[in-house]
């Protein structure tokens, strides 16, 4: 006898009612995965605070100096674009 001839009694073919409970596991495993990919993910609930007393709402026009306006931002220039090859 070869010893890499594989006895047919060492490996029984499974039963029906493990083949019901892989294939159950398998649709119930799959069906979480798709149940989860697909509900909306909760957005973090968020405090609105309320701007200070002391300092007013913007007028219409008005763009600093008030609670809403335009906030001053440093911005590195563009960068110089390379000569074209000759």
């Amino acid at each position: 006898m070869n010893p890499n001839d594989i006895e047919v009694d060492e490996y029984p073919a499974p039963t029906w009612r493990k083949r019901l409970l892989v294939l159950l596991l398998a649709v119930a495993t799959a069906s979480t995965i798709v149940w989860v990919l697909t509900i909306p993910p909760t957005p973090v609930p968020r405090e609105l605070i309320p701007p200070p007393a002391d300092v007013q709402r913007c007028t219409r026009g008005q763009t600093q100096g008030c609670v809403g306006g335009m906030a001053g931002v440093i911005v590195q220039p563009a960068a110089v674009p390379a000569s074209a090859p000759r």
